[in-house]
């Protein structure tokens, strides 16, 4: 078809592209609960043109209603899908006619100033706002625009002042953590101050707790992870697994096996056999089998096995490839061993560890045979030789 034929006769190929937009338009209104027409038209403007301020002028002039809670759903909705300019468009109409902004209005505004026309425009949003408008929502956004960016030393200028302030909370503590471990750059006497200054102004959640953790680890912090962990469990009002999991990982990393069997155990106890604990299983039988205590690594698997029937849960592609890796070390049917493990809890029909399996024995058997022959197999003999083995 000739490029003059594609927008002959009205349009076709600007038809079927407007088409496509409606499409993706409702597909994303259906998303959100197929609430509002007013964001259908919205979420359309980058595929059919058109302003934002046309569109709501003339859904105005259709005689149809606009509240101010269903502009900040439009907001919301555009900002999820990432049509981020189109959301502050919307914002920017929201001024001109005089909406008052709540305080979180504001915050979002600045976060899309942020995102569209980049930190220094969001800087001088922020700095151009009356005082009653620089509260913790605005001051928390701007930490999160310096921490998205990766800029650290304004991030920490930022939170020092949010310190004095009294702003900190726990979102503005996960944001500069997560930030310096993106950076891989954090030290732990900065570690510890912006924790001591969370702790001072705000109950500190589980996902803070579990950030610091996080921090703490990749710092090999082992004496501050577990006073943190301690601290966490003794006050928490609901026993996270995650926080257990990185406290787990650690110590195995560490090489710190009783302390991480000591903590499982009492994780059993806190958690009164409610799991799902199929992740530190896993964890026990990777150390287990690198450090060749194989019989060890089994019972994990084994009670991981006799608890996943309702769960659904099947051990990682990591495990069962560590599994076969140890036994072909040792000169065993690592296969045929494994299988007999897994029929045993009537895991040998699972399709993934089939697939593993049989991925692992066809990698193998291709490695020996190519090294028999002393050459490199073409692509037809990997066809036979796949057929072959399996």
């Amino acid at each position: 078809m000739s490029g003059s034929r594609l927008f002959s006769g009205g349009g076709w190929l600007f038809r079927q592209m407007c088409t496509a937009a409606t499409k993706l338009a409702e597909a994303e209104v259906e998303h959100s609960g197929g609430k509002l027409p007013l964001y259908r038209r919205l979420s359309s403007l980058q595929m059919t043109g058109g302003t934002v301020c046309q569109t709501l002028n003339q859904y105005i002039m259709e005689g149809k209603a606009i509240r101010k809670q269903e502009l900040q759903r439009c907001v919301r909705e555009l900002r999820k899908f990432s049509h981020y300019q189109h959301a502050l468009e919307v914002m920017e109409w929201m001024v001109f006619r005089r909406i008052n902004y709540s305080y979180t209005d504001f915050a979002m505004h600045l976060d899309l100033v942020s995102l569209t026309k980049g930190v220094v425009e969001a800087e001088n949003y922020f700095n151009d706002l009356p005082p009653r408008s620089k509260n913790k929502y605005t001051y928390g956004t701007l930490l999160h625009c310096y921490c998205r960016n990766l800029m650290a030393d304004k991030a920490l200028a930022h939170f020092e002042k949010m310190d004095e302030l009294k702003y900190v909370n726990n979102l503005a503590f996960n944001n500069l953590m997560s930030m310096y471990m993106r950076l891989g750059t954090s030290n732990l006497g900065e570690v510890y101050r912006v924790w001591k200054s969370l702790k001072s102004v705000s109950p500190v959640t589980n996902l803070s707790y579990l950030t610091m953790l996080q921090s703490l680890r990749r710092l090999n912090d082992i004496e501050g992870l577990t006073q943190c962990f301690k601290e966490w469990e003794s006050s928490c009002a609901s026993y996270d697994l995650r926080l257990v999991n990185v406290v787990t990982s650690a110590y195995l990393s560490w090489g710190m096996c009783e302390e991480a069997e000591l903590l499982f155990k009492n994780a059993l106890k806190r958690r009164q056999g409610r799991g799902p604990f199929y992740k530190i299983h896993e964890m026990f039988i990777l150390f287990f089998l690198e450090n060749r205590k194989v019989d060890l690594a089994v019972c994990h698997l084994e009670t991981a096995l006799s608890k996943a029937k309702d769960d659904g849960w099947s051990p990682s592609p990591e495990v069962v490839s560590a599994f076969l890796k140890y036994y072909e070390q040792v000169n065993v049917d690592g296969v045929e061993k494994l299988r007999n493990i897994l029929k045993t809890f009537n895991f040998d029909d699972n399709f993934l560890l089939r697939t593993c399996i049989n991925a692992d024995k066809t990698a193998h058997g291709l490695h020996q045979i190519s090294l028999k022959e002393g050459s490199e197999i073409s692509s037809q003999g990997r066809v036979d030789l796949l057929e072959e083995i399996n």
